[in-house]
């Protein structure tokens, strides 16, 4: 039944804003984190422009799971926040749970 549901589950990734609080990245930007893992598990590095162009300035490092922003050198933290069921607001066609989990 556990595998039946990861088979069939969304991930939702979160930032921590300036507030210290954790705030959930839209479905097409998680569903991006995950295309990008999936496809090459060693990858190092997202680049949140290329699902949003608001979001350009943004790269996510996979190694040290950090959220960097070119334009101001901010850093801050990202992570897995929650694995959801396919009928969540944030299940999107092909948002499955990659292999790796950083």
């Amino acid at each position: 039944m556990a595998t039946m549901l990861l088979a069939s589950a969304v991930v939702v990734w979160e930032w921590l804003n300036e507030h210290g609080r954790w705030r959930p990245y839209s479905p097409s930007v998680s569903h991006h984190i995950e295309a990008v893992i999936r496809n090459d598990p060693r990858v190092g590095s997202v680049v949140l422009g290329q699902v949003d162009s608001r979001l350009s300035p943004y790269i996510l490092d996979l190694q040290s799971m950090h959220q960097f922003r070119q334009d101001t050198a901010v850093v801050r933290g990202w992570k897995l926040a929650k694995v959801c069921a396919p009928n969540s607001p944030y299940s999107l066609p092909g948002a499955l749970l990659s292999t790796r989990v950083p």
